[in-house]
């Protein structure tokens, strides 16, 4: 695998299209510690970390049972199931 050099425009840019520097490093298809290294070389690392988490939606995940009655209403209603229609969830 061949290495990437990253400019300083690109991880410039890279930090101004998202919400943190996790995903960033997506966007660069790197690993965050790959853009921690290259926005520390270029001192863009420190005034752009978003320690606070401000803009980013929290997961809230669902609980067993909305899973559970979501995905049976989804396959027991979808038209192509070809599973037992008498079966109660």
């Amino acid at each position: 695998m061949n290495p990437k050099n990253y400019s300083k425009g690109e991880i410039q840019n890279a930090i101004n299209n998202t919400q943190s520097m996790v995903k960033a490093a997506a966007y660069l298809h790197c690993s965050y510690n790959t853009l921690k290294r290259y926005a520390k070389r270029y001192d863009l690392f420190e005034n752009n970390k978003n320690q606070s988490g401000k803009g980013i939606t929290k997961d809230r995940g669902m609980t067993d049972e909305q899973l559970n009655k979501r995905f049976a209403d989804l396959f027991l209603n979808h038209p192509h199931f070809r599973g037992n229609y008498d079966r109660q969830v």
